[in-house]
């Protein structure tokens, strides 16, 4: 919240995503595991593709992973994007050089140094990065582009977004109709890992949302698919993480009236059309 460049410098070198520039492509390798894809799964679909990462969060999100798996462009939208910070040369090199170097690493494509691929360093390669990557400072629902998306993905994002018809109807058009979809999308309260249902299912959610400033969009995953599906986008869910034993003693009607408890247990989930 600093207004100060420096000030927000400082804090950005004592923050998390600078001890780990790699997050967002780990936690993307790490889903696509454990829904049983392939580990290159989304490397060979991003190769040669347009990406657009939904919700890329202050910094980079997924672009270094995007570049280094060989993406032909790559769009990250967030409307909390810090831009000061990406066009800020000595900074960028410095982080984006350490996080396209770890993203490599823990990419199928680091084995290909073996063969000779070059080891991805310094301000060249800084230079090719931003000739691919660009970043729009827009929610989703405002974005435009010259060109529909071969490859649209988000992490922990969705849950957001509080014009999803909107929004839906923006990626549905940004979409052709061979585009892949790969959404992680967490349904819990975003308040505590330990239980991630609290405050949220023992009222109706306009109540939550009032106490919590809106942090999430109360939708669960049917609202999203059928959001998508009401658009021409045929997602389908795979859960990674559902505990009905960890729902609250007392559930409001208003989300009874609406979900099962299977539906409401479901703490994440990715939705996708793999």
């Amino acid at each position: 919240g600093c207004n100060f460049f420096w000030l927000r410098k400082f804090d950005f070198y004592l923050s998390p995503d600078f001890k780990w520039p790699s997050k967002a492509s780990k936690i993307l390798l790490t889903s696509v595991k454990e829904a049983g894809f392939n580990e290159n799964t989304v490397e060979d679909i991003v190769q040669d593709s347009v990406v657009m990462e939904i919700g890329c969060g202050g910094y980079f999100g997924l672009a270094p992973f995007a570049f280094s798996s060989g993406a032909k462009a790559y769009y990250g939208v967030d409307p909390s994007l810090d831009l000061d910070f990406i066009n800020a040369n000595e900074l960028t090199t410095e982080f984006l050089t350490t996080a396209l170097q770890t993203t490599f690493q823990n990419s199928a494509g680091y084995k290909q140094i073996a063969a000779g691929a070059p080891q991805l360093t310094g301000s060249k390669t800084v230079d090719e990065f931003f000739k691919i990557c660009s970043f729009l400072k827009l929610g989703i629902d405002q974005v435009q582009l010259e060109e529909q998306v071969d490859v649209c993905f988000s992490i922990s994002c969705l849950e957001h977004i509080h014009n999803f018809n909107r929004a839906a109807a923006v990626i549905s058009n940004l979409s052709h109709f061979n585009t892949t979809h790969f959404h992680i999308v967490n349904f819990s309260n975003h308040i505590s890992k330990q239980q991630p249902f609290q405050d949220l299912y023992e009222s109706p959610y306009k109540t939550f949302a009032n106490k919590w400033n809106n942090n999430i969009n109360g939708l669960r995953v049917s609202d999203m698919l059928n959001c998508f599906r009401k658009e021409n986008l045929d997602l389908h869910s795979i859960t990674l993480d559902q505990n009905i034993d960890i729902l609250p003693a007392s559930i409001d009607d208003y989300w009874l009236s609406r979900y099962n408890k299977e539906e409401l247990a479901i703490r994440v989930a990715i939705l996708t059309n793999l």
